[in-house]
């Protein structure tokens, strides 16, 4: 249990040794707080901006990829998606019988590549499990 003491224009929270060192920070660190989900987080300042970058690259994929995400969500048909950038999602099988789908960028680049995948159906399964995923996460805007 952590225990807060006010000073004359601050309060200070008390961490005890044993949980800094699970923790990983030492007297003198610089840490952030926050809210997240009625939740109080406390993270040093090189993770947070670690998250800061993360969740900017997070949302340019969003903004980037957007409209194959709304296809996915309504749940995939037709083999090839287009996105806003122009990229594609293809569905396909190899002539090995096995199913991969792709994410593939105007110019050719292949930007994801799934696993391969038994049958159709195995596959279509992981683009659910994919379109479960993106319907949970919270598309922020910066």
């Amino acid at each position: 249990m952590l225990t807060i003491v006010k000073n004359e224009n601050s309060n200070t929270i008390s961490i005890p040794a044993d949980e800094m060192e699970k923790l990983g920070i030492n007297d003198g660190d610089e840490v952030e707080i926050s809210k997240e989900n009625d939740e109080i987080v406390l993270r040093s300042t090189k993770e947070a901006e670690r998250k800061r970058k993360f969740e900017k690259a997070k949302n340019e994929v969003f903004k980037r990829w957007n409209k194959v995400f709304i296809e996915l969500a309504k749940g995939v048909d037709d083999k090839t998606i287009q996105s806003n950038s122009g990229g594609k999602f293809v569905l396909s099988k190899s002539n090995k019988g096995l199913y991969k789908f792709i994410l593939r960028e105007a110019d050719g680049k292949i930007t994801y590549e799934s696993p391969a995948y038994n049958s159709r159906q195995e596959a279509r399964k992981a683009i659910e499990s994919l379109k479960n995923f993106l319907l949970e996460v919270e598309l922020e805007t910066i």
